[in-house]
């Protein structure tokens, strides 16, 4: 079966498969930071609108039972929220596809820095935020990154979910021991988020340039320099910053899911491969990770690694719909009819409007031998379509290969009528006349397809193979004499010429041609019958017998030779008692 909607995959090399965890069962809560408030209109803290959220979206990867999501270093590239708008808070939990939300504030109280955290939970039907923490602090702002951690920390402590012990020492890590390139590090990141007005790359560069040159060490500031390279197309830059992020943080997952992602739409697999594994370890729970890791074992040949990687996600969200895509050419590379049709049905009840995968249905339930369900399936595209050229022939298909060839040509003519410009349905619908031998309609559309000069070969040799049964020999010797000039690879073709030939008398000719057809294919016993034929006509009795004996080798059943030996036997008996002139 040929897949009629997805491209399929050479199978290369298979590398050494890298081991990854299972998903677990229950996938750990998301979690979204939104853009920080400045109530008081402060300049000198707008850079911790973005920059405070961001070290805090980072806190949250520690913990082992949540799932951070975001946009620019982990906050939504989109305008700001208020943060106790509890219907705002709503949507933006539900563009995040998050259950948690935390929202925060910055202010100067006294020359320190006051910080309030609010943590909100989004849940029921119709789901509605409510917030079930708050935690505010006024303190140095030197201490600013422990305010953060400390305030992620007594979040969770109050909604019932502690930082395990295990986990303390990440959660309290500071990024950068410099106040300065901290806050450097979030301009920067102001800059190029933009809190709702166009973001400004060049004074975001300067200020990010700027934090790493104080601290070279500032892992966090080299990725948002990364990140602002791959915003100006700058690919060696981004993943030069994304390198030494990760060297100076080799647990660091933002850094290896980028340069994961990098090496994939380089085509660098094996790379991409291996760092998809390593950001799978951990954070095993992360979906299009995984979806990648399963992508990339597929190009690469791998198709139970990626059966493996595909099937787990399927396990965990049956409705991942690109993961069920990549699963239909791998149960096609497998050969697993069943499972293949049932991906598809998957796929068709998920994206009703996905036209391929109801295409590739259909095929795959006719290769199942459920033809019933493949016209069904066919049928109700041409319903949303009536010029759908693959529906229409794939229903004359199945109704040929039941052997009701009239429906068959009802559907080819309806193929015709709707794709007159395509040369396709005039090849289908010319041949099923053929079958059911209506040669007259066969010769009118086989002379229409001539129009196409890229089949008009093909369209001769059809005219000339009809002329040839209904013993036009004239008009036979034209159109195989026309289609044998332009393929002369076509053994077929060839053939077809040469029995021209041999009804115009021309012996010599036909012989030639019909040499040329059995070297382009020595397996064809008419061809070998043929040349006997052409062989006795010009009384080369020997080598017409040694003909006939060859076409008996190739089809033991072949009447017609047996007969043709019969007949010298008879010839050679008559000879040798004189009735006939011993032939030469």
């Amino acid at each position: 079966m040929v897949l009629t909607g997805f491209a399929q995959v050479s199978v290369a090399q298979v590398r050494a498969r890298p081991s990854t965890p299972d998903i677990p069962k229950d996938l750990p809560d998301a979690v979204v930071v939104a853009a920080f408030e400045n109530p008081g209109g402060l300049a000198n803290l707008e850079w911790m609108r973005v920059g405070l959220p961001a070290a805090l979206y980072d806190k949250l990867t520690t913990h082992p039972n949540l799932r951070p999501v975001g946009g620019l270093a982990g906050v939504p590239d989109e305008k700001p929220i208020g943060a106790t708008d509890a219907e705002a808070i709503t949507g933006l939990a539900g563009r995040a596809h998050a259950r948690w939300v935390v929202t925060g504030s910055v202010a100067r109280t006294e020359w320190k820095l006051d910080l309030t955290l609010h943590l909100w939970r989004v849940e029921g039907t119709p789901p509605v935020a409510r917030e079930v923490a708050t935690w505010h602090k006024l303190d140095d702002f030197g201490q600013t990154l422990p305010m953060v951690a400390e305030g992620a920390r007594e979040l969770w402590k109050t909604a019932g979910t502690p930082w395990p012990k295990a986990a303390e020492a990440a959660l309290m890590r500071l990024p950068t021991a410099d106040y300065y390139a901290f806050m450097l590090y979030g301009r920067g990141l102001r800059w190029m988020h933009g809190l709702g007005n166009p973001g400004d790359l060049v004074k975001a560069e300067k200020d990010l340039s700027r934090a790493v040159f104080i601290d070279p060490k500032f892992a966090e500031a080299h990725y948002a320099l990364a990140l602002l390279y791959s915003r100006k197309n700058l690919p060696a830059k981004a993943r030069g910053r994304l390198t030494y992020a990760l060297d100076l943080r080799p647990e660091y997952y933002a850094p290896i899911a980028a340069l994961a992602t990098d090496a994939a739409a380089a085509k660098n697999r094996g790379e991409a491969i291996d760092l998809a594994a390593r950001a799978l370890a951990i954070r095993p729970w992360d979906i299009d990770m995984r979806l990648l890791l399963g992508a990339q074992l597929w190009e690469d040949g791998d198709v139970d690694g990626a059966f493996l990687e595909l099937g787990r996600i399927v396990k965990i969200d049956p409705d991942h719909l690109p993961a069920r895509r990549l699963l239909v050419l791998v149960h096609a590379t497998k050969g697993n009819g069943a499972e293949l049709a049932a991906q598809l049905e998957a796929i068709v009840r998920l994206d009703p409007d996905d036209r391929p995968a109801r295409l590739d249905l259909g095929a795959a339930y006719w290769s199942l031998g459920r033809d019933g369900e493949a016209i069904k399936v066919y049928e109700s595209i041409v319903r949303d379509d009536p010029r759908q050229l693959q529906a229409l022939k794939f229903l004359g298909d199945i109704y040929r290969k039941r052997g009701d060839i009239l429906v068959a040509i009802g559907w080819y003519e309806k193929a015709l009528k709707a794709n007159k410009n395509d040369p396709r349905p005039y090849f289908l619908l010319g041949s099923a006349y053929v079958e059911a031998g209506e040669d007259k309609k066969a010769i009118r559309i086989f002379t229409a397809a001539q129009r196409f000069p890229k089949y008009l070969a093909e369209a001769e040799g059809n005219l000339g193979a009809i002329y040839l049964r209904l013993g036009d020999d004239v008009q036979a010797f034209r159109y195989t004499g026309q289609a044998a000039r332009k393929r002369p690879s076509s053994p077929r073709v060839q053939y077809n010429y040469g029995l021209a030939l041999m009804r115009m008398k021309k012996y010599a000719d036909s012989l030639e041609v019909l040499v040329h057809a059995g070297e382009l294919d020595p397996k064809d016993a008419d061809v070998r019958f043929a040349q006997g034929v052409v062989l006795l006509r010009l009384g080369r009795l020997e080598d017409a017998e040694k003909a006939f004996q060859d076409c008996l080798k190739l089809d033991p059943q072949h009447a017609d030779a047996a007969y043709n030996l019969e007949l010298i036997e008879e010839l050679r008996r008559r000879a040798n008692e004189g009735e006939l002139q011993q032939p030469g």
